[in-house]
């Protein structure tokens, strides 16, 4: 290594007279070797490498999950000179990112086991999101069919459409017992719960829908 600054001393506990002249090897953990050769053939082939997420070893051991972004170097003559590499840690990031996937999918197990689904508008946009539950209790396709506004229009019986309208005009938050009107036609009702009216500043809204059936 020809450079080596204090973010790098920081994130490895290498100082800079310990790092230069040391090969890169001293940072891979012995289980990435194959990816390291798998990096190495990428750049020499021209390939910039952008935000790739690994993982390095300080000098005390410690293993740090980084972003990688490197790029080849050339002489004039075209030939490879050597590397210029960046890494920031990730592990902080990392772990939140690992935490919300599991309170995501926590919450997913949850809906399906109480068979409540929930549901979200966003103002800005008029965008509307479903969870997968809220797909399966109106019996619609999540990968097919896409959830708007004008599902409120569709998705309840026809006969509780007039109601549907008035409960959304209304400024208090309520329950209603809905019958859904379902893509299958199969039978069924749905316990909706909604907010009134959007607070000053909120940027959505948040409901939810239970199955009665």
């Amino acid at each position: 290594m020809t450079a080596w600054n204090p973010t790098a001393e920081r994130l490895y506990g290498y100082s800079e007279d310990e790092a230069l002249g040391r090969h890169i090897d001293m940072l891979m953990p012995p289980d990435r070797s194959a990816e390291t050769r798998e990096l190495f053939r990428r750049l020499t082939a021209g390939e910039t490498i952008e935000r790739f997420e690994t993982q390095h070893m300080a000098k005390d051991g410690r293993i740090v999950d980084v972003s990688l972004t490197a790029s080849v170097v050339r002489g004039e003559d075209g030939a490879v000179r050597g590397f210029f590499a960046s890494a920031h840690e990730i592990g902080p990031e990392k772990r939140l990112r690992e935490r919300l996937e599991r309170s995501e999918a926590l919450l997913e197990s949850t809906q399906e086991l109480t068979a409540v689904g929930s549901w979200q508008f966003f103002f800005a946009d008029r965008s509307v999101e479903w969870s997968r539950e809220m797909f399966r209790i109106v019996g619609r396709d999540p990968d097919r069919f896409v959830p708007s506004p004008a599902c409120l229009r569709e998705v309840p019986h026809p006969e509780d459409r007039d109601r549907v309208r008035a409960i959304i005009a209304e400024a208090v938050a309520r329950t209603a017992q809905l019958r859904r009107a379902r893509a299958d036609r199969a039978p069924g009702r749905v316990g909706a719960r909604r907010r009134g009216p959007r607070p000053g500043g909120a940027r959505r809204r948040r409901g939810a829908g239970v199955d009665r059936r």
